[in-house]
């Protein structure tokens, strides 16, 4: 958890630095206080991602690490595109689209068959 804390430490020192050097003026208290729920919920995910990228890559090594990401990306992007969550534009899982997320998945299993 440790390397975590460091990993976004450095990132918000980075953000802060880029922040000051391109004059981009700090978000007012009340657009902060107007934003939805799940635009805050994405810190603590990613806390989670990176913690828990950081613990199994070790174990299943970085193609699985990097392919089970991607598919985990894939299935999420289709469902949020579908629905059009947070904002987006609705683009229908269609067949075609269902089937390139399948296909993602199906190379995963390729990748962890070929740990074994």
């Amino acid at each position: 958890m440790q390397v975590t804390f460091v990993s976004y430490l450095a990132g918000t020192l980075a953000s802060l630095v880029i922040c000051l050097a391109a004059r981009y003026p700090l978000p007012a208290g009340t657009a902060l206080a107007q934003t939805s729920w799940w635009m805050w919920i994405g810190d603590v995910l990613g806390t989670l991602y990176v913690w828990s990228t950081i613990f199994a890559t070790p174990r299943i090594g970085a193609a699985l690490a990097l392919a089970l990401t991607i598919a985990g990306q894939m299935i999420a992007a289709l469902f949020l595109d579908h629905y059009g969550a947070i904002g987006l534009a609705k683009s229908p899982a269609s067949p075609t689209r269902i089937a390139g997320v399948v296909l993602v998945v199906l190379g995963v299993s390729l990748v962890a068959h070929a740990k074994r």
